[in-house]
């Protein structure tokens, strides 16, 4: 009876290696393989000034405001700034300000907000100070935020 059930597991398991399916997904065509080894894989992040088309969102640093986008396609990542002087930050208006910028670039990049999360929901702020043109220092407010692509 065990001989039985032995010669009976050996035929099972050469019967399913001899009909083992490939992995269909994992090959390759010849052609897939030479566009693949022909383009440049981008591991640069791009960095996005935003032009300020949001200025309704925050009154009060109107002019001095500003917002940077930097994005990282290899790694599908995405953090977005919003620098402002100290003393006219409004942290409020920031967030609604990265809110509206961040919805710009994603609907520019064909994405959603289903198709992203964030590392932080509050963001970090960090107080610095930047010399500005005329030489002069001036304190500065930075609220960034964090997204990764889930697409």
């Amino acid at each position: 009876m065990k001989k039985v059930l032995a010669f009976v597991a050996v035929g099972l398991l050469a019967f399913g290696s001899a009909f083992a399916q490939t992995d269909v997904n994992g090959m390759e065509t010849e052609q897939e393989k030479v566009i693949k080894a022909d383009t440049p894989v981008d591991s640069s992040t791009h960095i996005i000034q935003v032009s300020d088309t949001h200025v309704d969102l925050h009154q009060k640093s109107k002019n001095l405001a500003s917002v940077e986008i930097q994005y990282t396609p290899l790694g599908q990542y995405i953090r977005i700034k919003f620098e402002a002087p100290r003393a006219l930050y409004v942290e409020d208006e920031a967030r609604i300000t990265l809110r509206a910028c961040m919805q710009d670039f994603l609907k520019s990049m064909d994405l959603g907000w289903s198709d992203v999360q964030t590392t932080n929901l509050q963001g970090v702020e960090k107080n610095t100070s930047k010399v500005m043109d005329n030489g002069k220092k001036m304190k500065i407010t930075t609220l960034s935020m964090e997204y990764f692509i889930n697409k």
